[in-house]
């Protein structure tokens, strides 16, 4: 029996290099006095693991308490440290991984330094009884998985989690710029340097729970209400008459612009539009009546007249006057 000797900077209890700071070929020495004889003796470490570049290790604390093997019976023989026990200074744990270790019941590691695992080659913990695992290839690609094959895979082009029957999945490609994720039969693909695909077999809603863009944003229906006022009030004022020039008069200041500008000073605000044009002041109104003033500018468009709008005053895309 030996206890490890106390640690100072004149003289370490476990030394790791030699007297030109070269790590020992045989492991780290520790400092080691015998009891109760009270010789003091540097010994090697015996380990469950040594080989052409391998090994494993726990640190060792002053005084902790060593089983130490004398070959050939002579402490001058190179001792080992074959063994390491628990006393009063390095009490059993009594509790582990919140569980009465003392019941007999399960083993353990319980560590109190940081532990590494290192491995040259392939590496896996896996569940008997239910197939679950952990793994590691000689690549380093990783996968975790458990009883029902649900699994996340990292590689070194890709990311991916997918349930067992691959029903459902998500995947990270860094090699395509891709992200693909996958449920039944929709799926979705953003891709940063190709087609992007969005796939659904049934209705798709897009929808947020976000604040509407005040002053900037109108519903649906207050667009067509816009679209209805508008042409309503552009049928009243002649317009659509072919017996000018497309009601080339309707469109200057005495009637179309002031209608399309009182229109768009109500929507811009974001407000509901009031009573339509031309209604009598019944909500709603223009609705019914929309059909006749389209059909009225249809047949103005169709009119073969030689020249569409000779004034350029006619509302339109590109056409500055939009927002007189």
């Amino acid at each position: 029996m030996g206890t490890v000797d106390l640690d100072t900077p004149e003289a370490r209890s476990v030394r790791f290099n030699d007297d030109d700071g070269e790590p020992l070929q045989t492991g780290p020495l520790v400092t080691v006095t015998l009891q109760p004889s009270g010789i003091t003796v540097v010994c090697r470490v015996a380990s469950f693991i040594a080989g052409v570049g391998e090994g494993s290790w726990m640190p060792f604390q002053e005084k902790d308490e060593v089983i130490v093997v004398l070959p050939s019976g002579s402490e001058r023989a190179g001792p080992i440290i074959v063994g390491r026990m628990n006393q009063a200074l390095d009490a059993w744990p009594a509790i582990v991984a919140g569980q009465d270790s003392t019941q007999n019941t399960f083993g353990f590691w319980r560590l109190r330094t940081p532990f590494i695992i290192e491995t040259a080659d392939s590496f896996l913990i896996r569940s008997a009884n239910t197939g679950s695992q952990v793994g590691i290839d000689p690549t380093g690609q990783v996968i975790l998985n458990n009883g029902d094959k649900n699994n996340i895979f990292i590689g070194s082009d890709a990311i991916s989690i997918s349930s067992g029957d691959e029903s459902m999945f998500l995947q990270l490609n860094f090699t395509e710029s891709r992200i693909t994720m996958a449920v039944d039969d929709a799926r979705i693909e953003l891709s940063g340097s190709g087609e992007s695909i969005v796939h659904v077999p049934d209705v798709l809603n897009i929808g947020t729970g976000g604040a509407r863009g005040k002053g900037h944003a109108v519903t649906m229906e207050q667009l067509f209400a816009w679209s209805a006022n508008l042409v309503c009030g552009l049928a009243l004022g002649g317009a659509f008459d072919p017996a000018g020039p497309y009601g080339t008069v309707a469109w200057t200041a005495g009637g179309a612009i002031p209608t399309l500008n009182t229109l768009l000073a109500m929507v811009v605000p974001g407000l509901v539009l009031p009573a339509p044009v031309g209604t009598g002041g019944a909500v709603g109104g223009n609705m019914a009546s929309v059909a006749a003033p389209y059909a009225a500018m249809n047949l103005a468009l169709l009119n073969p007249l030689p020249t569409l709008d000779p004034t350029g005053l006619i509302p339109g895309i590109g056409r500055s006057t939009l927002l007189y």
